[in-house]
Order: C-alpha cells, then structure tokens, then sequence
C-alpha cells in the first residue's frame, strides 16, 4: 500500500481510503483480498480508519467512483486533504448531513467538479447513508471459514455460504443470502446488529447464535444473550403486512419459512449447537428440501429433488448424520420420507415414490 502522510494516523487513514477505492473498483484479486483483511484486523486503528472513509465515500454521493479514485490519487496533494478530513472528529460529529456539505466543498475546490456532478445537499443524508459499501464473504462446497468484522464481531461460515456485510453508523446489517454461519457479536449499544435472510430478520446487541438458511427454511438458535427474530405473519400461505416477533434467550430456537412464516419458541440441546462445525448435521421437524439443500453444501454430485415431490411431501422428521457420509443419508432417506434415490455419474434424483 502506499501513504501520502508522515504522520502514523494519517499513514492509516491512506491506506483505508486506497482500500476502499480499491474495493469499490471491484477488480481486487483472492490474495488482495486476504491482505485486505490482515491488514484491516492487524489493529483496531486500522478497522476505525476503514470505517471512516467508507462513511466519506457514502458521502460523495453519486460521483462516478472510477474517476474520483483516479483523481484523488494521480495529484498527491489530495489524498493529504481529505485524510485531514478523515481524521477531524468535529465532521463526524455533525453526522452526514455535515459531512456530505464538508466533501462537496473539498471536491469542488481541490479537484475543480462541478458542484451539480455531486448530487450532494443538506436535505438527502438518509440516502448517503445507503450508500456504504459492502463486503461478500463466501466459501466453497465442503469449506468452513472465519471472518472477524471491521466492529470486532466474529462469524464462522459453514461450508457453500455467502453472507454480504454492509455497516453504517446507524446500523450494523449482514445479510444470509444461503448457507449457515455462526454469529458472535461485538456489543455496541448504538449500533444493533441484524441478520437478515429473505423475510427473516434477528436483532442484537451483542451475542453469540447460529442462523441456518436452507432451501426456504431459515432456523435460528441462541446459545448466549437474547435475539429479537421477526418474520411477516403468514395466513393461509400468504404474507401479510404484519409482523411475528419472540425473544429468544440461551438455549432457544426458532424456525422461518415462507410458507409458515415464524414458528414458537422452542428450546434445544445445548450440545449440538452449531453441530456443522464439528461436521454433523441434527434436525427437529426439519423438510425434505431442508435437508437436501444442507447435503449439497457438502457434496461434490449435486443431489436434485424432482417437482412432484416438492409439491407433495409436506412430512419433517428429526434426525442427524455426518455432513460428509452423504451416501448413508441418502440410504436411509426412503425410510424417512415416501421417495426413492437415483445416483448416476453426475447427479442424484430424489423422487416420490409411487
């Protein structure tokens, strides 16, 4: 990375801000990546500073981030500009609205944009705020990884998952998008955390739990601190503009689907929390679906269910195997569900049974 300050904080806040620019661009490489985040976790300086200029991005609103990146640092009296600006706690003490007006004057004077290319005024900050960008994390079939967020905040993905990270100062929000990961959050009382997974939402502020999204089935189970989980009340299959919220406290879990909306609180054997990390998967009341979808993170065939079993098998059951012994799951299917199991060379069809 290269720095544009003699002083050590502003050596940082360069560096967070060539990150980000670089991020932005979308053209970082896997081992980009990874120095990215060991430099973002060598300090908590470091993730402070990031967290600073993505606010200032967001603030510069709808200016094209290609060009803005390439003139902030073709002229190297810029970046010393706009660290200064990065490192003045009274700008961010004003909050966006400030901060947005503070970046317009910097980018006129200092580059010379015209004040109409910024989209920038005292009366749209709710929409600077959105604008903050986002981290992906993902891993591969079978691929278990650990993630510790710019606020200090540990997550564990299971095997084929895909989270995006997107933080503001208002909120810190990490959307599921599939897969499991287990959650333990670093408290910050003016910022809740939330997951969310389709229509699925859990709250917190600070606490450790594990969300699991499968198919349409999204399960969620504290083992530490207490989760607000909300999902749209569902009657008669079809959603409705009211919400389902429980409070769930250590050793509570609860179920989301889209067809049911959110089912009661229900406790859970401590001991098998999170029990894909240690390679097993346990159910109570779970759906074909669910468990097929949750064996194609760990097999290397892909396992399909065909659509007449899909519209007609509406039983669960409870049960666990080993993530990886797929071929034992698949043998015992037929005695827990009405279907047969048809391997070739690259697929396995799941179908009713007649």
């Amino acid at each position: 990375m290269s720095s544009h300050a003699s002083d050590p904080s502003e050596d940082i806040s360069a560096a967070a801000l060539e990150w980000h620019v670089r991020i932005e661009a979308g053209d970082l490489t896997q081992e980009e990546h990874a120095e990215f985040e060991a430099w973002h976790s060598e300090h908590p300086s470091h993730a402070d500073a990031y967290d600073r200029a993505t606010t200032v991005w967001a603030a510069l609103g709808t200016l094209d981030r290609e060009t803005l990146g390439e003139a902030l640092f073709r002229k190297p009296s810029i970046p010393s500009v706009l660290i200064r600006l990065l490192n003045s706690p009274s700008i961010f003490s004003k909050g966006l609205a400030g901060l947005a007006v503070a970046c317009a004057v910097l980018i006129v004077t200092v580059i010379g944009f015209n004040a109409s290319q910024l989209g920038l005024s005292e009366s749209n900050p709710p929409e600077l705020e959105e604008r903050i960008a986002s981290l992906v994390y993902s891993t591969a079939i079978g691929e278990q990884r650990e993630i510790v967020l710019s606020d200090g905040s540990n997550l564990t993905l299971g095997p084929a998952t895909e989270v995006e990270a997107r933080f503001s100062s208002r909120v810190r929000r990490v959307t599921l998008k599939q897969g499991a990961a287990v959650f333990d959050v670093a408290r910050d009382k003016d910022r809740p955390f939330i997951v969310a997974a389709d229509a699925f939402e859990a709250r917190v502020l600070g606490t450790v739990f594990d969300v699991r999204k499968s198919a349409n089935t999204t399960r969620l189970s504290v083992v530490e601190g207490r989760v607000e989980a909300s999902h749209p009340f569902v009657l008669d299959g079809q959603v409705s503009s009211l919400i389902t919220k429980h409070v769930l406290t250590a050793g509570q879990q609860v179920v989301s689907t889209g067809k049911n909306g959110l089912s009661p609180v229900s406790e859970f054997n401590a001991d098998q929390f999170a029990s894909w990390r240690s390679g097993r998967l346990s159910y109570v009341g779970a759906s074909l679906e669910e468990m097929i979808a949750d064996a194609n993170r760990y097999s290397q065939i892909p396992i399909l269910i065909d659509e007449v079993a899909l519209a007609t098998i509406e039983s669960t059951v409870t049960f666990s195997f080993e993530a990886r012994a797929t071929d034992a799951m698949l043998t015992a299917l037929p005695s827990l569900f009405p279907v047969t199991v048809d391997v070739s060379e690259t697929e396995i069809l799941i179908q009713a049974r007649d």
